[in-house]
């Protein structure tokens, strides 16, 4: 594992935060867009939309936390 500063640590925790949020925004944005679309009552996509979002967000998070924990190459 790779010794990082405490500003290196926090970029990276700020970068899990912000790829988090914006992901899952972006899904109930589309979601609900869609919903409207359609004209559906109930939000099925924008609940939707969420959990994809969530999805990217962690599936996004677990190769950034790859990235950075793998030793570096001498």
């Amino acid at each position: 594992m790779r010794n990082l500063t405490t500003w290196q640590a926090l970029v990276i925790a700020s970068e899990l935060g912000i790829a988090f949020a914006i992901a899952v925004l972006a899904g109930v944005f589309l979601g609900n867009v869609a919903d409207e679309r359609l004209g559906h009552d109930v939000p099925i996509l924008t609940v939707a939309g969420a959990f994809i979002g969530l999805a990217v967000a962690v599936f996004s998070s677990i190769q950034l936390v790859q990235l950075m924990t793998r030793p570096r190459k001498e």
